[in-house]
């Protein structure tokens, strides 16, 4: 089945992990996804590269994570408004409303692990297409939940791994091999108190 774009936060092992997918009716060569392993991740397509997944290293450690804004915009809303962890997401969300060009757009930011998080609202998962909005603020839970450019509805699905690379292993078998392009994760290492990487390609 095709999903379009696929972006969803869940948890391993009590770490939260944010992952994305990226498929196409006619998948080319031309377009990968590349990554440092510590800060972002970006789209490679024909010569031009964007930023589709940042992590924040900082006090608040959130990763956020955008098909159709900057998340480096998404970023500096939530330093911004840092003392708040649920307004914080608030923003991000608004500012990406307010940036709505019609295209279909999804965007999620998750938060580390924290006595300071208000409980059920330190992660969000939200859709914006044309004349429909879906956000919902959720507590990462065992599993992957998410929403696709395709449909609004979120669903959880059964992700397995450890390791950043596995989450986005096991999250490119769940997708239609006809249609994947590569996904991507970025997982909480609690031992190293920083968020980890990794992509899946299919060239």
């Amino acid at each position: 089945m095709y999903l379009g774009k696929v972006l969803g936060i869940g948890s391993m092992a009590g770490n939260p992990f944010l992952a994305y997918a990226d498929s196409e009716t006619s998948p080319l060569p031309e377009k990968y996804a590349i990554t440092d392993g510590f800060s972002f991740v970006s789209v490679c397509e024909h010569s031009k590269r964007r930023k589709i997944i940042k992590v924040e290293m900082g006090y608040e450690g959130i990763a956020v994570a955008s098909v159709g804004m900057d998340p480096e915009v998404l970023l500096e809303l939530n330093r911004i408004e840092k003392e708040d962890i649920h307004y914080s997401i608030k923003s991000l969300f608004d500012a990406a409303r307010f940036s709505q060009n019609g295209n279909p757009e999804v965007l999620a930011a998750v938060n580390k692990p924290s006595a300071l998080v208000k409980e059920g609202k330190e992660s969000a998962v939200g859709l914006l297409k044309k004349d429909m909005e879906y956000i919902t603020y959720l507590t990462p839970g065992e599993g992957f939940t998410y929403l696709s450019t395709e449909d609004p509805v979120p669903k959880t699905v059964a992700l397995y791994g450890e390791r950043p690379e596995e989450i986005a292993e096991s999250l490119y078998e769940w997708m239609d091999k006809r249609f994947v392009v590569f996904t991507a994760a970025a997982l909480w290492i609690p031992f190293e108190k920083s968020w980890r990487l990794a992509v899946k390609n299919r060239y």
